[in-house]
């Protein structure tokens, strides 16, 4: 079979293991596909659900006949055990359950999370940031973290506000940007970092420009420190294709993101997407990709009905909740400044909010038609 990405059938068996996955996340079991069905009327929806039983029933059969669960199995069949299992002198000596990066929780681990509570007696520490709760595609349910005290029957919410990644200067902005969400925890964040205009907009008229102006930067940023790490962002993994089609660039070691600039090879720079940048932190940071367009940031990739019907019933106040969650991610995982690199015309929505705030300063460029070098002027 064509097993390329863009052929029909990778994408296929892409969805069928998204679906799986995402299923069990919800703690769902066999029976539950009779409530799916139910919950929709859509007649081709129903329809795939009838073919992603038999894969799901298939799957199930290959894995557990050889003796052999995945992760969500691991996550479920724990619960399952304890909630038989008799209570013991000795599994009471816990009293205190601490869960880090707490605003990722799924529905199917706040089970086996409150059972274990039961089990030991213990009480719960829940340890996250609502504002990076950027994982609901893989089943997390941010009202499990900012609904806590309901959730757990009562609780005491303590604000830890100091960061020391990011200045005073940037956090204001992306602070005040990730809070017209208002179904998010309010907090002020503190930093004895200082730093001038931490955030460039730097827009261009051709995307094949971009490459270009991300050459200039990179020089920029080496003359002025040549040891600082650099980032490279994208929202998705083809934003890496902007770069690596301009000679200059090329990937070194893959399975460390390593981005190779020929001009200055002793330069540590890396490339991720905004997800895999998640609770990573470099000196400089370049996002690539600030258009308003389908593959764009925000995304307006709409997610397949078959898997928005395993989605929860969380609908938050603001259009683009968790992609702006995402942006926030992206600008604040610099030390110093963040570059973004956005079109003249049908930049993102983001930008143009953020445009405005004190401390960002545009940038655009002009393109010389007889040297082809492009100057970046401050708007």
């Amino acid at each position: 079979m064509e097993t390329k990405k863009n052929s029909q059938i990778y994408k296929f068996v892409d969805l069928v293991i998204k679906f799986i996955a995402k299923f069990k996340s919800n703690s769902y079991t066999e029976k539950d596909f009779i409530t799916l069905q139910n919950k929709t009327k859509n007649n081709v929806v129903k329809e795939q659900l009838n073919i992603m039983y038999k894969f799901y029933k298939y799957y199930n059969k290959q894995i557990h006949s050889n003796y052999l669960i995945d992760f969500e199995d691991m996550v479920n069949y724990a619960y399952r055990y304890m909630e038989n299992q008799p209570l013991k002198e000795e599994y009471t000596k816990y009293k205190y359950i601490i869960v880090d990066e707490y605003q990722d929780i799924s529905n199917q681990r706040f089970n086996l999370l409150q059972k274990i509570s039961e089990v030991f007696n213990a009480k719960i520490i829940g340890v996250g940031d609502d504002w990076q709760a950027i994982f609901s595609f893989s089943g997390s349910d941010i009202k499990l973290f900012t609904n806590f005290c309901e959730f757990m029957g009562y609780g005491e919410i303590l604000k830890i506000t100091n960061t020391y990644r990011n200045s005073q200067e940037l956090i204001d902005i992306a602070g005040d940007f990730v809070l017209k969400n208002s179904d998010q925890f309010n907090k002020k964040l503190n930093s004895n970092k200082h730093l001038k205009n931490p955030i460039e907009i730097i827009y261009y008229d051709k995307t094949e420009n971009i490459s270009c102006l991300l050459e200039q930067i990179l020089e920029y940023i080496y003359h002025t420190n040549p040891q600082h790490t650099v980032l490279l962002l994208g929202r998705y993994n083809n934003d890496k294709k902007i770069f690596l089609e301009n000679s200059h660039f090329k990937e070194g070691i893959i399975s460390q993101n390593e981005i190779i600039y020929t001009q200055h090879k002793d330069m540590n720079i890396k490339f991720l997407t905004v997800h895999s940048a998640k609770g990573l932190g470099y000196d400089q940071v370049i996002i690539l990709n600030a258009k308003d367009a389908k593959y764009g940031f925000p995304t307006k990739i709409k997610e397949e009905e078959i898997l928005a019907i395993l989605n929860n019933d969380t609908e938050e106040n603001i259009e683009f909740a968790e992609e702006r969650r995402l942006f926030y991610v992206a600008i604040t995982r610099t030390k110093n400044k963040v570059y973004i690199l956005a079109p003249n015309k049908n930049s993102s929505i983001f930008i143009k909010e953020i445009k405005n705030y004190d401390n960002v300063i545009e940038k655009f460029n002009k393109m010389d038609n007889n040297t082809e070098d492009i100057e970046l002027e401050i708007i």
